[in-house]
């Protein structure tokens, strides 16, 4: 897995298989040092660790040690507390000279044989990480062995370089040569204009450091790579003194630590190293950079030029200035900010947003999206003035203190997350690549609370002086479309594949064809031996008890409250449930777009920006998202809703529920030029999510051919899309009716009849909780309108969208409830299966970054994404029948997959995941007995059982559910496979 870059405007969602730990306890992690069983001495050696440093920190409620490894000198941390969600961490510091993508090969092939239950590795331009999570101490012992065992002692064979890295690909002399590998493809799917202006930005900006090269691999470059220097660099960087350990959570440490030296660390020498991370001098000017990104043949290239000004700022290190960056950028980003006042002001084409990227030297960056060229001149002004004239007459004060109690609140919020053994371990292993202060680094309260004392003091003021006005170590950049340059790539590929195959002799071309069968040879035996031979597997550590998520049911003002108690760090998370089957079908569309805009639009009492900045100071936000729920009891009832949810401290709660009357109840739209500006934010948002994940896009509209209820929660994703566009491209002829159906749908929306209020927090905090609810439903209003009975049109269930692509994204959908099918636990072991089946044969065989099955309460999706192939995948997914037919598993291998499957329905979900799903289940009927029953379903899944659905799957193929984006002229060399092909991103 490829690092990937802190882009404030997208969150980017990977679905995750392999996790099986719970939440936290009921109360704070209270740091385990005072009950150790051994009182750790600094100085002292433990098991060949030498104990250089202890302190117990409050803001992460952990004992930290800091160790080192005397023979080999590699580095240990360790925050011993009481989460049970263990964590162990492995990075090696593994510096990006090239853009051959070695490292992230090396990566791929490390685990090619790997037993962990979560390897979850990942390569940045300085280091490659491992790491694995397990909740019992005998699990977390044994992963973290498997997790050593791989990265020390791999099998790093050709055929393991061949598979991951590249070969060329041939089987007769006649055909035509090509490239695979599944680096090599994943790469070819990660070239998105924004990939491309980030690659681009970082070359401007340190032209002479590590960061000017792709850590994940060029694939023009990747082919450049030997299975020699693959293996030499392995064995220079793989090495204990080159690496930092992490351990996390509440475990024994004496154990981990004689686990970790006597079975692997011992068995290696100390190496020294010179991979010093260099920094980019300072620029005495800034530098100016164009370039190009490949865009559709005839595709409209007017306003598809992005323009970007960025700036090398602090070090990493410096973790004071780094924070005060990331809230200052909150500050220039906010809505109504002095900035995107400009820009509006001064009529600039495009949509602004902000980044920064965490390396040595961190970098901030103001980009302009959707924009062209000839603005570039007219953009750098703009952001100077703007920040000049906010230099001048300062940010102002509430919108500070604003912007510091939300990014405050989130990091709250992320002290009790189930993940932030893993987050703490990104900060830890920063601070050990950058020589930086380990302490320092995880010290962020201590931190926010000087950055509020100097914010009195023109602190904002002064880091836009430094760090962007008077820093000349800046570049503008301008990356322009260019319409066939995919193409054009792909033809000179082609040209000089041909020339290279015709200059090969006979015997150097049948060398190649004999590698690629040994190869396939050794794919198909691999994928037989794959499985635990070693060890016995066995399902007894399991807890056969489904967690129970405390739930209580009241009534306040004739409005059913659930009360969700448990430990929250002071946070109370509310969730509103209105009810929106009163919503008419043709105005559908009008409720996804008042989700998109409430709360950015003035109100009775507030203009946006006051309002915004209210949120901000009394909230951890305020999200707003249109859902329908299943009925767990009836396959064709679901139920539409509108879900809003908060996060507040207990003394702000009553201002957040005036806030909350303010957007439900008196939002105006009326101002035409802020409606306006939201849809083209709305419309660059989702283009912007479409670079970054295509492949949700793609799942939701293969599933939405399926069922009304998948076709509902699908509206808001391609057909939203479309219709997003549409009111941009006529805006002033529809205007009046934009502000006419978003009032209308908002009064039927927001409606007392059937709402569903949600508390999630400490018990203690509950009555003011319900003092403040029970004012906001007085005045909530209560009217009749006639329930909605929806009909979608199904005329079109197999669809083709064109994207600048190398690679294609695949999606065949079925629902199995049609067929007469129960959903069952048996169905997620099914799912594993099938996943492994396809990762098998269309990833490890074809090439494909990743393939699997993706199973909900009613569907099945069988997927690829960043797929070389097209109709070969395809014939893949309709043959999982006659592979399930013939299915056969021996115990080990049964375990295996029914041990996955509790490791998904198991994911930890924090305080916040937790009130959301006792809500699910009061909105759809499923009751603990329900959970209990899917779960035993699960670990009593027989191989008769998946064999059983083999006809299942036939039948849902048979249903011919098809969506893949891609490849132009791959969609249309396999035209007979959709109903229509068109381009997705509309001109």
């Amino acid at each position: 897995m490829k690092k990937k870059f802190k882009v404030p405007i997208v969150i980017i969602s990977i679905i995750a298989y392999f996790f099986g730990m719970s939440q936290l306890g009921v109360n704070s992690l209270t740091a385990l040092a005072k009950e150790a069983k051994t009182e750790f001495t600094v100085s002292k050696l433990y098991s060949g660790f030498k104990l250089l440093n202890k302190k117990y920190v409050q803001d992460v409620d952990s004992t930290v040690y800091e160790f080192e490894h005397e023979k080999t000198g590699g580095k240990l941390v360790c925050l011993q507390n009481n989460d049970n969600n263990k964590v162990f961490g492995i990075t090696f510091k593994t510096l990006c000279n090239d853009n051959t993508g070695v490292n992230h090969i090396i990566e791929h092939g490390v685990l090619e044989e790997s037993n962990t239950k979560s390897g979850n590795p990942y390569t940045g331009s300085e280091f490659t990480q491992y790491y694995i999570l397990a909740k019992k101490e005998d699990d977390f012992q044994d992963e973290m062995g498997k997790c050593l065992n791989d990265v020390f002692f791999p099998k790093l064979s050709k055929m393991v370089f061949m598979k991951h890295g590249w070969r060329y690909e041939i089987d007769s002399p006649n055909e035509e040569m090509k490239i695979n590998g599944i680096v090599y493809n994943e790469m070819k799917g990660k070239d998105s204009p924004i990939q491309k202006l980030i690659k681009t930005m970082n070359k401007s900006l340190l032209p002479n450091t590590i960061y000017k090269f792709n850590s994940g691999g060029d694939p023009a470059d990747i082919p450049k790579l030997s299975y020699g220097k693959f293996l030499e660099t392995y064995n220079k960087n793989y090495t204990p003194s080159n690496s930092l350990i992490y351990l996390y959570g509440n475990m024994n440490i004496e154990k981990s630590l004689q686990n970790i030296n006597n079975k692997y660390l011992s068995k290696f020498n100390k190496a020294h190293f010179h991979n010093e991370i260099n920094e980019e001098k300072p620029f005495d000017k800034m530098k100016y950079v164009e370039d190009y990104y490949p865009s559709p043949v005839g595709s409209n290239t007017k306003n598809s030029t992005y323009l970007s000004l960025n700036y090398a700022t602090c070090k990493y290190t410096d973790y004071e200035t780094k924070m005060g960056l990331c809230i200052l950028s909150r500050l220039i980003m906010a809505e109504g900010s002095p900035l995107k006042k400009a820009f509006l002001d001064n009529k600039i084409e495009g949509n602004v947003f902000d980044f920064l990227n965490d390396t040595l030297q961190m970098q901030y960056g103001i980009m302009l999206m959707n924009s062209n060229e000839s603005q570039k001149e007219k953009f750098v002004k703009v952001v100077n003035d703007s920040l000049n004239d906010i230099v001048k007459k300062g940010f102002d004060k509430q919108l500070i203190n604003s912007v510091i109690n939300s990014f405050e609140m989130g990091i709250r919020n992320d002290d009790i997350s189930p993940n932030r053994g893993q987050d703490y371990m990104e900060e830890v292993r920063s601070a050990w690549l950058y020589k930086g202060d380990i302490l320092g680094t995880i010290n962020k309260n201590s931190q926010i609370k000087k950055i509020r004392g100097k914010a009195k003091n023109r602190y904002f003021e002064k880091l836009i002086e430094k760090y962007i006005l008077n820093n000349n170590h800046s570049s503008l950049v301008v990356l322009k479309p260019k319409p066939g340059l995919e193409e054009e790539n792909a033809k000179k590929l082609k040209s000089q594949l041909a020339k290279y195959k015709s200059s090969l002799s006979k015997k150097e071309l049948n060398n190649i064809i004999n590698e690629n069968r040994e190869l396939k040879k050794w794919q198909e035996e691999s994928s037989k031996s794959k499985g635990s031979k070693e060890e016995t597997l066995t399902l007894e550590d399991i807890s056969k008890k489904s967690e129970e998520i405390p739930t209580e049911v009241k009534n306040i003002k004739d409005t059913t409250v659930l009360k969700h108690l448990m430990y929250t760090n002071g946070l109370q998370y509310i969730n509103l449930y209105y009810d929106t089957n009163k919503v008419p079908q043709n105005k559908l569309m009008y409720l996804m777009l008042l989700t998109n805009i409430l709360g950015k639009v003035d109100t009775e009492n507030y203009n946006r920006s006051k309002l915004v900045s209210d949120i901000n100071t009394y909230t951890g936000g305020i999200s707003i998202s249109a859902d329908a729920y299943k009925s767990s009891k009836n396959k064709d009832e679901y139920y539409p809703k509108l879900k809003l949810s908060f996060t507040s401290l207990n003394n702000n709660l009553d201002n957040a529920f005036v806030l909350l009357d303010e957007i439900t109840n008196k939002s105006k739209f009326e101002d035409k030029n802020n409606l306006r500006n939201l849809i083209k934010q709305i419309r660059a948002n989702i283009e912007f999510d479409i670079e970054g994940d295509i492949f949700k896009y793609v799942r939701e509209q293969a599933q939405s051919y399926t069922s009304d209820f998948q076709k509902y929660n699908s509206l808001k994703c391609i057909p939203f899309y479309q219709f997003i566009c549409e009111l941009d491209k006529n805006f002033d002829k529809k205007s009046d009716e934009i502000i006419k159906n978003l009032n209308e749908v908002k009064s039927i929306a927001f409606d007392k009849e059937n709402l569903i209020v949600s508390y999630t927090g400490d018990e203690s905090k509950y009555n003011n909780f319900e003092k403040s609810i029970s004012n906001f439903l007085d005045k909530v209003k209560h009217s009749t309108f006639p329930v909605q009975k929806y009909k979608f049109d199904y005329s079109v269930k197999r669809e083709g969208f064109a994207i600048p692509s190398k690679v294609q994204y695949i999606a065949k959908a079925g629902d199995f409830e049609k067929l007469g099918y129960e959903d069952s636990g048996k169905l997620d072991v099914l799912k594993q299966v099938l996943s492994r089946y396809l990762t098998m044969e269309i990833r490890a065989k074809s090439g494909a970054y990743g393939a699997g099955a993706i199973k909900d309460d009613s569907s099945i999706v069988l997927y690829s994404y960043r797929d070389p192939k097209l109709k070969e995948t395809i014939n893949t997914f309709n043959n999982m029948g006659n592979f399930l037919k013939n299915f056969t598993a021996d115990k080990n291998e049964m375990i295996t997959h029914i041990t996955r499957a509790i490791y998904v329905i198991d994911f930890p979900k924090g305080p916040m995941g937790k009130g959301a799903e006792g809500d699910e289940m009061y909105i759809t009927g499923r009751t603990q007995q329900d959970v209990q029953k899917y779960r035993d379903e699960i670990l009593s899944t027989t191989v008769e059982d998946i064999r059983s659905y083999a006809g299942m799957i036939d039948d849902i193929i048979k249903q011919n559910n098809l969506c893949a984006a891609g490849n132009e002229e791959k969609l249309k060399s396999e035209k007979d496979l959709f109903q229509v092909i068109k381009n997705l991103v509309i001109d």
